[in-house]
C-alpha cells in the first residue's frame, strides 16, 4: 500500500533525481554500516558512504575515501567540505537534489521524493529541520538529513573558500566547528535560506532527535511527527531494519481479503 500510494501520486509529477551521501567512520563499519547499506540507501538513484578508510569493506560497497582526513567529530566540517568537494566534481550535473544524512539516520526515500516534487533542483533549495538558536534564520539539523538542490550545492562549493562567506566560526554550544551550522552559515551569507518542512499540521517530517526522546521539542508521540516522515536520527541498527522491515516487507490483507475468511 504504501509503495502504490507513493506511485499513484508521483505519477502526476516528475521524479527528482537524488543522491544519498552518509557520513561514517570505520569506528561504526560493523555496528552500523553494513546493516544500514541493505536498507534505505539502495532506494536512493545513487549513493555514497565517506569514510576514513577501506578497512573491512568489499568491492562493491560504494563509498569514497579520505585518508588524509582525521577521524572524530570535530574534523565533521573538513570530511563534510571534501564530501561536497568531491560531489561537485565528479556528481554534481546528473542529480537534482543531494541528501545528507549520518549512519544512525533512517530516510524515508519516497516520502523525500514526493516532497522535493514540486521543487526545480535548477533553483537555490536547502531543507531540513530547523535549529534557530544560532542563525537569524536557523540552520538544518545535520543528523536528522538535510537537502541541497543542484543549485545550492554548486554554489555553495565554489564558495567555500570565501572566508567572508564562509568563516569558520566555532560553535557557541560545542567550541567546535559544527559541520551543520557552518552549512547554514555560508548559505545565509549566499541569501540561501532554510525553508519549511512540517506539513499541513504543523508536524515534524525530519526528527533531530529519537523519536523516545522528541518530546523535549514541546510535542509527544503522533502529535510531533508527520505521516509523511522523511527522517529519523539516533537509530540502532536494529531500529532501522525493523522500520525497513515494517515499511517494505510487512503485508496486511485488504479488508475484502479478510471477509472471505470469516
Amino acid at each position: 500500500m504504501f509503495r502504490q500510494n507513493f506511485s499513484e501520486n508521483m505519477e502526476k509529477t516528475t521524479v527528482p533525481r537524488v543522491f544519498c551521501w552518509i557520513m561514517t567512520t570505520s569506528l561504526y563499519r560493523q555496528s552500523r554500516t553494513i546493516y544500514l547499506e541493505d536498507t534505505w540507501p539502495k532506494r536512493c538513484d545513487r549513493y555514497m558512504f565517506f569514510t576514513d578508510n577501506a578497512t573491512g569493506l568489499d568491492e562493491s560497497f560504494h563509498k569514497a575515501i579520505f585518508a588524509n582526513l582525521n577521524e572524530g567529530h570535530e574534523n565533521l566540517w573538513e570530511k563534510t567540505k571534501a564530501a561536497m568537494q568531491y560531489i561537485y566534481e565528479n556528481l554534481v550535473n546528473d542529480f537534482d537534489y543531494f541528501l545528507k544524512a549520518d549512519d544512525d539516520t533512517y530516510i524515508v526515500v519516497e516520502n523525500l521524493r514526493q516532497f522535493l516534487a514540486p521543487f526545480n533542483g535548477s533553483d537555490h533549495h536547502y531543507f531540513g529541520y530547523k535549529w534557530s538558536h544560532e542563525l537569524r534564520h536557523g540552520h538544518a539539523s545535520g543528523g536528522a538529513g538535510y537537502v541541497l538542490s543542484r543549485s545550492t550545492l554548486k554554489l555553495l562549493v565554489e564558495s567555500l573558500s570565501n572566508t567572508t562567506i564562509c568563516p569558520a566560526i566555532l560553535a557557541n554550544a560545542t567550541n567546535e566547528i559544527a559541520e551543520d551550522l557552518q552549512v547554514g552559515r555560508c548559505l545565509e551569507n549566499l541569501d540561501i535560506f532554510l525553508e519549511p518542512t512540517a506539513d499541513p499540521k504543523g508536524l515534524e517530517k525530519f526528527l533531530p532527535l529519537h523519536p523516545n526522546l522528541f518530546n523535549l521539542l514541546g510535542k509527544t508521540g503522533e502529535e510531533s511527527i508527520s505521516s509523511d516522515v522523511i527522517g529519523i536520527h539516533y537509530l540502532s541498527p536494529t531500529e532501522y531494519r525493523l522500520i525497513d522491515f515494517f515499511l517494505y516487507r510487512f503485508r496486511m490483507a485488504n479488508p475484502n481479503e479478510r471477509r472471505k475468511l470469516r
